[in-house]
């Protein structure tokens, strides 16, 4: 299978569970309310975090079997069985704790309306069974990228997607629309998607010595290479969902639903810059003197296609959130939605660079720039909502998105020339967002932003046409 193919696979998988998450969220309002929901919204926030336990193994699994030899299949088993054992080793004392601890925290915890004690204390509980299934499918998704098995990976992140949008809507249907009900339902959707994802990867092992044990010198080898991309994860975390906490501890809990909805559905079109960089990684790691062509050409085509989709969205927008969620989250959900897709565009560029930056083994210099940027994006963050409310946090999401790209390009030594290459772009996406703004007639801003959605297209028309022709020949 081709890159291009192999990321249209990517973006199939992380679109279809998208596509049911959209059409899923009305529900969920209706059944949970505002309040349970932002605080459901947190917690599979907070179950992000767990990836963080793996110490980097996913992402140094990916980048260890991309560079063995492919005549034997024993590195990629050593490799898996040493990075599940380091997850467990790592994730189930903390699981521990966080059971013993569960009726402590739990007051710590934001209160939604219609929730107990008891209720955030068993949600804890049942959250914190996810943080090893969280970790060891890390693992095990490296390993299928480094293998270049991503048919297979998509399929089964495609199906498990679907399963997380679906499986605590149902429990709470059929069971009792509580968080606890939410979160175990969440959990069998984890649990799952693990259990098959073992069950695939052993078809591929059938050669591999069975007798094949962790090994404690590969185990410290992945720690090595993946203390920084872990240390860097949880730092991007922190500043990718960082601002919904703050938003909770501010604002309460349906402050979040307002603020989250319109951002996850701008946040949405990451899917394209992921699919290529989850794709791109490997090839990156195992080829390092083409790398600069390959990223600048990635970069590129990743921005053509993007630009005129939020061009698109920015005429699209206010009347389908109307629609989807109400006049009421809608009011101010429309210039969230806006500013997060500004951010967004940034975003795009940056994943790909830091794909190669990985690859590099530079993943230091990430964590560096993210622990510089963090303190100054939390006081902002607090100053903005005061002043602004969430339409302020979007609006700082968004500026430190840029600060991001900046720094990850000028750290990839040849970005200035991407950002050179991307200017026109960035010209016609500003002027669509500001006539957006504008309190224009409706006929006026439509034919304005038909006028430069089709000039985005012109500009894009290569980068189209040859990824379509890649599609269609391999």
């Amino acid at each position: 299978m081709s890159f291009a193919r192999h990321t249209a696979s990517s973006f199939v998988a992380f679109g279809l569970p998208l596509a049911v998450g959209l059409i899923a969220v009305p529900f969920y309002l209706r059944l949970l309310g505002p309040e349970l929901y932002g605080a459901l919204i947190l917690f599979l926030a907070a179950l992000n975090f767990a990836g963080l336990l793996d110490l980097g193994a996913g992402k140094a699994a990916a980048f260890r079997i991309a560079r063995a030899d492919r005549r034997s299949s024993q590195p990629d088993e050593e490799t898996a069985a040493s990075g599940m054992a380091l997850c467990l080793l790592v994730c189930l004392p903390i699981l521990a704790a966080i059971i013993l601890a569960r009726d402590a925290l739990a007051p710590l915890l934001p209160l939604p309306a219609g929730a107990t004690l008891s209720d955030m204390s068993l949600a804890l509980v049942l959250g914190a069974l996810a943080i090893p299934l969280v970790a060891i499918m890390n693992v095990l998704v490296g390993v299928f990228q480094g293998q270049l098995r991503f048919f297979q990976l998509n399929a089964i992140q495609a199906g498990g997607g679907i399963a997380m949008q679906l499986f605590p809507l149902m429990a709470c249907w059929l069971i009792a629309p509580t968080l606890p009900v939410a979160i175990a339902a969440v959990l069998g959707a984890r649990a799952v998607q693990t259990l098959v994802m073992v069950r695939w990867r052993r078809d591929r092992a059938n050669s591999a010595p069975p007798s094949l044990r962790p090994r404690l010198a590969v185990m410290l080898d992945m720690l090595r290479y993946g203390r920084w991309p872990a240390l860097q994860f949880m730092l991007a975390s922190v500043l990718t969902l960082g601002d919904r906490f703050i938003v909770s501890h501010l604002g309460g809990p349906a402050q979040v639903t307002a603020y989250a909805v319109p951002f996850d559905l701008a946040n949405r079109l990451m899917i394209v810059a992921g699919s290529v960089a989850n794709t791109l990684f490997p090839s990156l790691a195992g080829d390092a003197g083409d790398a600069p062509r390959k990223t600048r050409l990635a970069v590129h085509s990743v921005i053509a296609l993007l630009t005129p989709i939020c061009i698109a969205i920015c005429l699209a927008l206010d009347p389908f959130l109307r629609l989807w969620i109400g006049s009421e989250l809608a009011e101010a959900g429309r210039m969230v939605g806006e500013l997060i897709l500004v951010g967004v565009w940034a975003t795009a560029m940056t994943a790909v660079v830091q794909a190669r930056l990985m690859a590099m083994a530079r993943a230091s210099a990430l964590a560096a720039s993210y622990a510089v940027q963090l303190p100054l994006f939390f006081l902002a963050i607090y100053a903005a909502y005061a002043a602004f409310g969430l339409v302020g946090v979007a609006a700082v999401w968004a500026a430190r998105c840029y600060v991001d790209a900046v720094a990850a390009m000028a750290m990839a030594g040849d970005g200035f020339a991407v950002l050179r290459d991307l200017a026109p772009h960035a010209v016609l996406l500003a002027g669509a967002l500001a006539i957006s703004a504008l309190d224009l007639p409706v006929a006026a801003r439509l034919s304005a932003l038909l006028v430069i959605g089709g000039a985005s297209l012109v500009l894009s028309r290569g980068t189209i046409v040859l990824v379509v022709t890649r599609l269609r020949h391999g």
